[in-house]
């Protein structure tokens, strides 16, 4: 029986990786091809964040999704704050949504967030007004809006134009981060 499982990205996925985020960020219309270009790299995403892959049991080489995890004060942590991780880019190829596969991305970042060396307790991530699906995704695990925190990029942070939003929408989830370390005296 085959399901979907997250691990972090080898050699071998990175192909698969850039071209399954190019496809969905760029071929929905969510980025431009000139912002993809700049920032849909190896090495951006490689030292932003630890990047993770999905895949089906059945087929474990074919690449169903993507997110990037932060890292802690690096180039992509562009919303975390103190006590906070981030995810971004969280792409599913559109041949396997509805299987799971965004969901399992997401619980594996939040899993990793409340390890070391993030040890967040909260996760946060901007979205766009016109990502529906991932609103939707998100509010079903329990990420709740922070208006707050929303933002709009600056002019030119999208390329060329066009009817690229620059407008992002903040989520927040309560993870509580890793568990206190307890220890029981016995008294005589």
């Amino acid at each position: 029986m085959s399901e979907i499982q997250a691990r972090e990205s080898t050699d071998a996925d990175w192909p698969q990786a850039l071209a399954l985020i190019s496809s969905v960020f760029v071929g929905e219309g969510f980025v431009s091809r000139e912002r993809n270009d700049r920032g849909c790299r190896r090495e951006v995403l490689e030292g932003g964040g630890t990047v993770l892959i999905a895949f089906d049991t059945s087929d474990p080489a074919r690449v169903l999704g993507v997110v990037v995890l932060a890292h802690k004060g690096g180039p992509l942590n562009l919303l975390a704050g103190d006590g906070e991780a981030e995810f971004r880019m969280l792409a599913v190829d559109p041949a396997g949504r509805g299987r799971g596969i965004g969901e399992r991305l997401v619980q594996a970042c939040i899993d990793r967030g409340a390890l070391q060396p993030l040890s967040a307790r909260a996760i946060v991530l901007w979205t766009q007004p016109t990502m529906h699906a991932a609103q939707r995704l998100y509010e079903r695990m329990g990420f709740v809006r922070v208006p707050e925190r929303d933002a709009v990029m600056p002019p030119g942070s999208e390329g060329a134009g066009g009817p690229i939003t620059r407008e992002r929408w903040a989520y927040r989830l309560e993870i509580g981060g890793p568990a206190e370390a307890t220890t029981t005296v016995r008294v005589p």
